[in-house]
């Protein structure tokens, strides 16, 4: 019986030991401290917990001929653009600010994507929509699915302009609405705390926009991908109230490391083995969310960190950045 007793409190020192190392790789890996090139390389590899190989590339676990989903979290700064391609069709959700267009365009190209057939706009503040209307002038989008409210500010007026100016369809998502094809199901879920709003003046903080957020929840065969905008406390309350919450592999966190705590319940349902913070320094990340994703044991990638890839046949997850 003894013996016992000191085997768990073996197991437990090691699970605290690869807790606080986690949070240790978090935290170092941007912000705090700026890595050389060499280090940086030698930080990048697979954070797959089921594979055996730190480097996805060389061993992976799906077959040749294996049909995936792959979801791209950009580092795009403290904004969010992410990224995803599934049976031959780009789905972008928000597209960073003015700033970063650079940045998304050299992603896109590098790998041979010249096409959106969906840009989702969660909410229209400068670090979701500031890029759309340079990217829908660069590139041919297929439907731009957008919160069923108006910004009248320059941002929402360009990003108009220019999907008139290029035959874009444009749905506004007033009630559920799901894209679907053989392998994939994604839901588009609209707020209705406030409905057909229209948000002036043009200076008007962008914090307002924030429970305007669609939320946008992606299933591949098995799993599941849960991408939250900038949902603040009444908007995730909504989502949690009106929705089945299913368990997801990867979640993306809401508005660049702000903790509330109907995070901590929806994390308490959905039991992610991994969530996503769009952020460009570590340091903002707030103390009460990194508290609860330690005490959880959920591993927390940062964008400032790198650009992130997940990597799905529908069973199978790999992570890497």
């Amino acid at each position: 019986m003894e013996r016992i007793h000191k085997f768990k409190k073996l197991v437990r020192i090691q699970v605290l030991t690869l807790t606080v190392l986690v949070l240790i790789f978090s935290v170092v890996g941007c912000g705090l401290f700026q890595p050389d090139e060499e280090t940086k390389e030698q930080q990048t590899g697979s954070l797959n917990p089921s594979s055996e190989s730190g480097d996805a590339s060389e061993t992976s676990p799906f077959a040749e001929d294996a049909d995936l989903l792959s979801i791209d979290f950009l580092q795009v700064g403290k904004a969010d653009c992410m990224v995803m391609q599934v049976e031959g069709k780009v789905i972008m959700i928000d597209t960073g600010t003015q700033t970063s267009v650079s940045t998304v365009k050299s992603f896109l190209s590098a790998n041979g994507i010249d096409q959106i057939d969906y840009m989702i706009i969660t909410h229209y503040d400068n670090d979701h929509i500031g890029g759309a209307s340079a990217l829908i002038g660069s590139l041919k989008v297929g439907e731009l699915f957008l919160p069923d409210y108006v910004r009248n500010n320059d941002r929402y007026r360009d990003m108009m302009e220019a999907a008139g100016t290029n035959d874009v369809a444009v749905t506004r998502v007033a009630e559920d609405l799901t894209v679907s094809g053989e392998s994939f199901r994604m839901v588009i879920n609209p707020t209705h705390l406030y409905d057909g709003e229209t948000l002036d003046p043009d200076d008007l903080e962008d914090s307002v926009d924030n429970d305007f957020s669609l939320i946008v929840t992606m299933q591949f065969g098995q799993t599941r991908f849960l991408f939250l905008g900038d949902a603040e406390k009444d908007r995730l309350d909504e989502f949690m109230a009106n929705t089945t919450v299913s368990v997801y592999k990867v979640i993306k966190l809401p508005h660049h490391g702000d903790y509330y705590k109907s995070i901590k319940t929806l994390l308490n349902k959905s039991v992610p083995e991994y969530v996503v913070t769009c952020i460009d320094n570590a340091e903002n990340m707030d103390a009460s969310l990194v508290t609860v994703l330690s005490e959880k044991g959920i591993p927390s990638l940062l964008t400032c960190q790198g650009n992130i890839k997940v990597l799905t046949d529908g069973k199978t997850l790999t992570v890497s950045q």
